[in-house]
């Protein structure tokens, strides 16, 4: 039986959707793998209909007799690195979403630091927000979570460079999230700024926008007090989410 979905903040709603596409980049190739490290109990069908049809979360009990091969496949970045990676963005991505795994992948991390940034940058980045979100909610008791730049996708001179080339109606925004950069006191107008541009931004097309996301995306990945929607809680069964595009 599926557990009802659960309610999370803004921020551990963007991680978990970060983590789910890294897990949604899985190759069938690499669902059959995890499947073959399960001994049988799953198939690359329900590897991919864990990834794909109920978010990451470990809810039922084919899911939880997955759950060793996953852990397993978590802990051999030289024998197969790319399932690994989606083994490892699916772990956290239970986590948070207060799945029935069983670990709580402290030890992961005290075993794959180097691992984890040799992965792609977008993967690097979300996989270690998880360790840091699933710290700061209490799912991975870590005493040395991830912090500062190693959580970021870009550099943070290469996103200003970006901001700054915005020209027209977008122009206060990247103003926003270039002064939230340099002083904490103005992330709350950065926040704000995204409360009221995402449903506008995200479809918008052309090199305006991708920098506006870019540069709020670095807001999120690098400075913990970026907080939109302070005090609302979003269900993770819902398609209408303000989460900021990978």
């Amino acid at each position: 039986m599926i557990t009802p979905p659960c309610q999370v903040a803004f921020r551990t709603l963007q991680t978990i959707c970060d983590l789910r596409a890294v897990a949604r980049q899985t190759p069938p190739r690499v669902a059959q793998r995890l499947a073959a490290g399960t001994d049988g109990l799953a198939t690359p069908e329900s590897v991919a209909h864990l990834i794909h049809r109920h978010g990451c979360r470990l809810t039922t009990r084919a899911h939880i007799a997955m759950h060793p091969g996953l852990v397993v496949a978590a802990t051999l970045p030289g024998d197969d690195p790319e399932a690994f990676q989606a083994a490892t963005a699916i772990l956290l991505a239970d986590r948070l979403q207060s799945g029935r795994g069983t670990d709580d992948l402290f030890w992961h991390w005290d075993g794959f630091h180097d691992a984890y940034d040799a992965l792609d940058p977008a993967a690097r980045a979300a996989i270690l927000q998880g360790y840091a979100q699933g710290t700061r909610d209490g799912f991975i008791p870590l005493l040395d979570p991830p912090k500062g730049q190693h959580l970021a996708t870009r550099p943070e001179a290469e996103v200003e460079v970006n901001l700054s080339t915005i020209q027209g109606p977008l122009t206060g925004a990247s103003q926003q999230i270039t002064a939230a950069l340099h002083d904490p006191s103005a992330m709350a107008p950065a926040s704000k700024a995204w409360e009221d541009l995402n449903e506008t931004v995200i479809p918008a097309a052309g090199p305006d926008a991708l920098a506006l996301i870019t540069g709020f995306r670095h807001l999120f990945e690098t400075r913990p007090a970026f907080e939109p929607f302070p005090g609302t809680l979003f269900d993770l069964a819902d398609a209408r989410r303000p989460v900021i595009p990978t």
